[in-house]
């Protein structure tokens, strides 16, 4: 059984397999694509922790910016996703959003972080298909601001 076995697709959501909207999460390709999480994943999580968010809110921008990242792609496409990146961005987005809101980060650096988010994604585009690429990029964005709504909303009450 291959790992993107594990991954989520429409004809696997369809079919019932409604556990692959969290174990998609799980499930990584190769060896360097995991990797690559893992060290993304340890450096947001930091930022995060270091921001104050709770183990709740954390959680909650994992899971949540995850599955509703990849909902509309599974619409738009029949392929298969594994890997943790959305859920990353989401939680990048969210501290973004954050450290603005504390004014730490002004716009002219947020853009310049929004290009090196884009750049990083460089090196498994130029390894995937257009479409791949796409979705993937797709993906992305969609979970950084997600991760950014998401923080906007659950801070509203906070001065």
């Amino acid at each position: 059984m291959s790992p993107a076995e594990f991954g989520i697709s429409w004809a696997s959501f369809l079919e019932g397999d409604w556990f692959r909207l969290l174990s998609f999460m799980f499930v990584h390709v190769r060896g360097e694509h995991l990797i690559t999480n893992l060290v993304a994943l340890i450096l947001v999580g930091v930022m995060a922790h270091e921001l104050g968010f709770s183990s709740a809110k954390i959680l909650g921008v994992f899971f949540s910016v995850s599955i509703l990242s990849i909902l509309p792609l599974l619409l738009l496409t029949p392929a298969q996703f594994v890997g943790a990146s959305a859920s990353i961005y989401g939680l990048l987005g969210a501290g973004v959003v954050e450290l603005r809101r504390r004014g730490i980060l002004p716009l002219t650096l947020l853009g310049l972080l929004t290009l090196v988010i884009l750049a990083s994604s460089g090196a498994d585009i130029a390894t995937l298909s257009l479409l791949a690429a796409t979705l993937m990029l797709a993906a992305h964005t969609i979970a950084l601001f997600l991760g950014a709504i998401y923080q906007i909303e659950t801070s509203k009450s906070r001065p």
